[in-house]
């Protein structure tokens, strides 16, 4: 049995833990802002689905009334965007620009702000597909739920970063 292998993964293991490393978004957000109201979006949208999974990984509880809320997340300025970047020779779109944003602050149960307003967004190229392909409208309802899924994890590192160091 030849050891050297596994010696070197061991090493590779230990050097990259003393360093410090850690996966972007594993350390959780602070328990303090939980329970959470989410407001400005309909409950039933994919954003919102998204936004209570992330809290949900990071043991924040999401609720749907103000009075048993800790911490309100209000969402505002929901935008989706599809801009054409590129055309083809018959003048056709061919290449799209889609952006996803929006305005979000964090507010404690007295309306101080824990992270003030400001702006999250998410981006993506689309290459225009045959209008007669089944799969065309499929592959977009897919790629908008992939983006929601973006940008509720990007909401989620901003609320992070701006409440691990301060700068509300």
């Amino acid at each position: 049995m030849n050891i050297r292998p596994i010696l070197l993964l061991l090493i590779a293991a230990l050097l990259t833990g003393c360093t410090g490393f850690q996966l972007r978004g594993s350390e959780p957000l602070p328990a303090s802002i939980s329970p959470v109201l989410v407001t400005g979006i309909n409950q039933y949208s994919d954003l919102y689905r998204q936004l209570e999974y992330q809290f949900s990984a990071s043991s924040i509880r999401v609720t749907g009334s103000k009075d048993d809320a800790a911490t309100v997340l209000k969402l505002n300025k929901v935008e989706s965007l599809d801009k054409l970047t590129a055309i083809d020779r018959r003048g056709k779109g061919v290449e799209y620009l889609l952006i996803k944003s929006v305005n979000l602050s964090l507010h404690d149960r007295a309306g101080e702000p824990l992270v003030s307003e400001r702006k999250v967004a998410v981006d993506h190229y689309r290459y225009a597909l045959d209008k007669k392909q089944l799969s065309s409208e499929r592959a977009r309802e897919e790629k908008d739920r992939e983006m929601q899924q973006l940008l509720a994890q990007k909401i989620m590192r901003t609320i992070h970063y701006a409440m691990r160091t301060g700068s509300n």
